[in-house]
């Protein structure tokens, strides 16, 4: 599905058309670059495996950002565990963190003038997608970390107990079954105070 432009402006041109209906155009107001995409040439370029839609895409980020050497900064990364990685010293102005971006990722930034929470936005077609973090001037070191989110946490407890109850109960203990039942009367106690005292006003 493309974008159906009505009227380009005289002072953009067409860098990529399909029949004869503009897909990129580019358009230079001032010192500056803009390059309008109606369609998603990343991912169609990597989906259907096209050498000559890699190579338009890179000839067309070296014309906005510069000439790529092939060469990404892994100095100074050090992943402490599993849900934690430390960015030191980082060079750049962000960092493309690729790990899918679900809730509970946390960035800290610390610098001279102390440590801030930094944002996260969302980067790549994938859903939830990568995480991309903008990295303020000065800054030391960044980390990120996953501290999951309370829902997460809550459904790992219930699924726990779950397969705990059923693995008691086809073993045949029902030790867990016996526990629950004492904690059930014990709650209904008060409840059922209240509820014939209720009844009888």
């Amino acid at each position: 599905m493309l974008s159906q432009p009505i009227i380009l402006k005289k002072v953009a041109k067409t860098l990529l058309a399909i029949s004869d209906k503009p897909v990129l155009v580019m358009q230079e107001p001032g010192s500056g670059k803009i390059i309008w995409s109606g369609l998603n040439l990343p991912y169609h370029a990597i989906r259907y495996n096209n050498p000559v839609e890699v190579k338009f895409f890179q000839q067309l980020v070296t014309e906005l950002v510069g000439q790529f050497n092939g060469q990404r900064n892994t100095q100074g990364i050090e992943r402490v565990r599993a849900n934690k990685i430390v960015f030191n010293a980082p060079q750049g102005q962000g960092i493309l963190f690729k790990e899918q971006n679900f809730s509970g990722w946390q960035v800290k930034a610390f610098g001279q003038a102390g440590s801030q929470r930094l944002t996260i936005y969302k980067a790549g077609p994938a859903n939830p997608g990568y995480m991309y973090i903008s990295v303020p001037d000065g800054t030391q070191k960044v980390e990120v970390e996953y501290k999951g989110y309370l829902l997460g946490v809550v459904l790992i407890i219930f699924s726990s107990l779950s397969f705990i109850w059923l693995l008691d109960y086809l073993i045949g203990f029902n030790l867990l079954t016996a526990l629950f039942t004492k904690i059930f009367v014990i709650v209904k106690k008060p409840f059922r105070k209240w509820w014939e005292k209720d009844s009888l006003e």
